[in-house]
């Protein structure tokens, strides 16, 4: 029995490479973030001081690529939609099925074509450092008492969804207070944003933070706490390097 070609992809702002009759390598996928950090001279001491910056650099991810036939329309789709905005959208690959990155095309696009047939290039992302965990996308219901656990070396700032109900929301003791609760109430540990579930108020007024910063889940065992009348949900956003 003949054995189907699987040809692999990757997906740009919901965009297959596949649709684009694009074939890729993932050869440069593996690349990992640069830390942060800022070296010190110290006249009269030996070696540099480091000064962690508390963050990760973005990293640049490429796919060797090749477009086999039809090149001119093929070419020229692929620049438009890349090239559509410049901002920050999810991209996929098959190379990596359990992970998404956010990311923007680096460009440019330059490529030698074989008798304006086919031709190979490479396709440049500018990535955010983290490779986010689509596992860490599911909804997971809060009950009274409940404990995490993540599976990952990195520290996620979670999303927390609280449907109905007001009180504190304490995480490995910090403590969030929602004073007030119309129609649900979204709280974002990344933007570090509280907003209505469609997006259009912001209700930071209604939020108060207890112990002064927004929640955090650490790697390992998390401990969360919500009064019995709220009815909530977290999507943790678990991700690593």
């Amino acid at each position: 029995m003949i054995k189907p070609l699987i040809y692999n992809y990757f997906s740009f702002n919901s965009v297959s490479s596949l649709t684009l009759g694009i074939q890729i390598s993932g050869s440069g996928t593996y690349n990992s973030p640069e830390r942060a950090i800022e070296r010190i001279s110290v006249p009269g001491r030996n070696g540099d001081l480091i000064r962690d910056l508390g963050k990760f650099n973005n990293v640049i991810i490429q796919y060797p690529a090749f477009i086999f036939g039809h090149f001119p329309n093929r070419s020229s789709d692929f620049r438009n939609v890349m090239l559509k905005d410049p901002f920050y959208h999810r991209l996929e690959d098959s190379y990596h099925p359990d992970e998404f990155r956010m990311a923007s095309y680096a460009g440019p696009f330059e490529s030698d074509p074989f008798q304006n047939k086919s031709g190979n290039f490479t396709i440049s992302f500018n990535c955010k450092p983290q490779r986010f965990l689509k596992s860490g996308e599911s909804k997971i219901d809060l009950k009274t008492e409940t404990i995490l656990n993540n599976p990952t070396f990195q520290t996620s700032l979670p999303l927390i969804v609280v449907l109905s109900g007001t009180g504190e929301i304490n995480i490995n003791g910090e403590i969030v207070n929602l004073k007030k609760n119309e129609n649900g109430v979204v709280i974002d540990c990344d933007i570090q944003e509280a907003y209505s579930k469609n997006g259009n108020l912001n209700l930071n007024g209604d939020l108060e933070l207890t112990t002064g910063s927004y929640p955090i889940l650490i790697p390992g065992i998390n401990s969360i706490l919500i009064p019995e009348s709220m009815n909530s949900y977290i999507i943790p956003r678990w991700w690593r390097l």
